[in-house]
């Protein structure tokens, strides 16, 4: 018998959930003002004001064009015509600056990785809570004492087999198979539950930093700093399962 349930959750930290190649945006993809990061529809800017079309193109048949490009941009977005724009975001100080620096920049690289939006509001995918769950139980039922002891046994599976095992261990879902234990995807406690996509309140998230730290040293700092878009903590949701 299937049950539904209607749950509502809080975020009590950013969340971001990458929204992938689409939604990996340049400087020509948006534009900052007012204190707010703007996804641009260029179609429906272009439509909305056919001059500011007719010197794009002029401008774009010029060489080293980019920055005069990303100006003119800047310069006609009207966020009240809301149609010329697909969603935003709020954004900090810091992001602004770096912002208005860069549109100087003709090898200006600002990317910003958002999150996947419905109906121009952004979403936290059903998958990717099932799998915060899926964590969360497996966390709190694991022996760390017992994983220690069978750490040796664990080091003789190969490394893509070895943490289904473990899974498999702590769920209590092993069979034996060909080559000896694995995963049973029958026994698997979590194959039943399907949960929809929580469909997020507008304006509910903010450009933040985020900063490579290597896990066994988190005095220092590597690797390359990204922007990404993030629900704000205690934004409140609903989702079913």
């Amino acid at each position: 018998m299937n049950k539904n349930y209607r749950i509502s959750g809080i975020t009590l930290l950013p969340v971001h959930i990458g929204g992938g190649a689409e939604y990996l945006l340049d400087p020509f993809s948006y534009v900052v003002k007012d204190g707010w990061f703007y996804h641009l529809d260029m179609g429906a800017l272009f439509s909305a004001n056919p001059g500011f079309a007719q010197e794009f193109l002029r401008l774009s048949e010029q060489k080293f064009s980019i920055i005069s490009l990303r100006n003119l941009v800047s310069k006609a977005f009207d966020s009240a015509q809301r149609q010329t724009w697909l969603f935003r975001s709020r954004i900090s100080p810091e992001f602004e600056r770096e912002y208005r620096e860069k549109l100087k920049d003709s090898d200006n690289q600002l990317l910003v990785q958002c999150m996947l939006h419905e109906n121009r509001r952004a979403i936290i995918p059903g998958s990717s809570i099932k799998g915060a769950f899926r964590t969360a139980v497996l966390d709190g039922r694991i022996d760390h004492e017992k994983q220690k002891q069978n750490a040796e046994e664990l080091r003789s599976f190969p490394d893509k087999k070895r943490a289904n095992i473990v899974e498999g261990l702590i769920l209590s879902a092993i069979k034996e198979g060909r080559y000896g234990e694995e995963f049973c995807i029958e026994k698997d406690p979590f194959r039943g539950l399907k949960i929809g996509d929580a469909v997020l309140p507008e304006d509910c998230t903010e450009i933040i930093k985020v900063q490579n730290v290597h896990m066994n040293d988190t005095a220092r700092t590597e690797g390359i700093t990204m922007w990404v878009e993030a629900v704000a903590i205690n934004t409140s949701f609903d989702f079913v399962e």
